[in-house]
Formats: structure tokens, C-alpha cells, sequence
């Protein structure tokens, strides 16, 4: 079973990946596709998620950021400097767009909601990956307390009737 920090980071890799061939492509610039990755990077530094270059941006902040306590000043602890970091990331440098995590990670799951088909899934087909994903992005949502109203399904036979 996966963990929070493995699925947000398999999520964050497979936008990136889509991201650079879109780059690629020239369907985006590189900055558009910057833009998008913005929030699932952050999610991804919440979760826990090891990313690459994490490490130094981690000990970079941590040198900025010192938190003084009754007048004595401590290291910031990995906790907070992911937090610093993940907010960082969402305001983005001047002339960016702010961008929030919670807002993709919520239109991430009502897209792959509305994706899942209705009815029986078997067991090693498109559908049942579909229903992984939504399962791996519902529990991101469950872990950090999102709330997301997801609409009823229906069955096909009772909307024919």
C-alpha cells in the first residue's frame, strides 16, 4: 500500500511529466506549465514527499528562517520548513499567479470522479486504474482534511427508465 508522501509524489511526477511534454510539444510555455505544477509541488513538499532538489531548498530556507522562542532562537524543524516552503511555492514570484493546492487537488477529484464509469469495475482494467487514481487522490483529500462534494452516481439503467 501506498504512502501519502509515495501518492503525492507519484502525482506530482506524472503532471511533471505531462508538463514537459507539453513544453515540448510547444503546446504551453514554461512558465504556463510551471504555473500548473505550482500546487502539486506544494502538495507533494506537504505530504512529505522526497522531490528532486528538495533537500537544498530545505537547508536553504532553514538558514533564512530561524523561529526565536523566549528569546532563544531554534532550527526551524522539517515540519515547518515544509510548510514555509509549500507557501512559498503557491505565492510564487512576483507576476505570478498565486495558485492553491486544495483548489487542484479538489477539481483533480471531481474530474477523476466523473471518470469512473458506473457499475462493476474488473480487476485489472482501464477502469479499475481509473479507480485507483480516484482512490489515491481521495485519500490525499482524507489526509489533509479537504472536504469535496462529490455529486451521487447514479446507475445507467434507473437514468434509461
Amino acid at each position: 500500500m501506498s504512502t501519502i508522501a509515495d501518492i503525492a509524489a507519484s502525482e506530482y511526477r506524472r503532471r511533471a511529466a505531462k508538463a514537459d511534454q507539453a513544453v515540448a510539444d510547444r503546446r504551453v510555455r514554461p512558465e504556463e506549465a510551471n504555473t500548473l505544477l505550482r500546487p502539486w509541488k506544494a502538495l507533494a513538499i506537504l505530504a512529505g514527499a522526497d522531490l528532486p532538489g528538495l533537500a537544498e531548498d530545505m537547508a536553504d530556507l532553514r538558514e533564512t528562517h530561524i523561529r526565536p522562542i523566549a528569546g532563544i532562537s531554534r532550527d526551524v524543524t522539517e515540519a515547518e520548513a515544509r510548510a514555509l516552503l509549500a507557501a512559498e511555492i503557491q505565492m510564487g514570484r512576483p507576476g505570478q499567479p498565486r495558485v492553491s493546492w486544495k483548489t487542484a487537488l479538489a477539481a483533480a477529484l471531481r474530474q477523476a470522479w466523473d471518470a469512473l464509469p458506473e457499475g462493476r469495475i474488473l480487476p485489472g482494467s482501464a477502469d479499475d486504474r481509473k479507480a485507483a487514481y480516484f482512490r489515491g487522490l481521495r485519500a490525499l483529500t482524507e489526509h489533509f482534511g479537504l472536504f469535496v462534494d462529490l455529486p451521487p452516481r447514479t446507475n445507467k439503467m434507473e437514468k434509461a427508465a
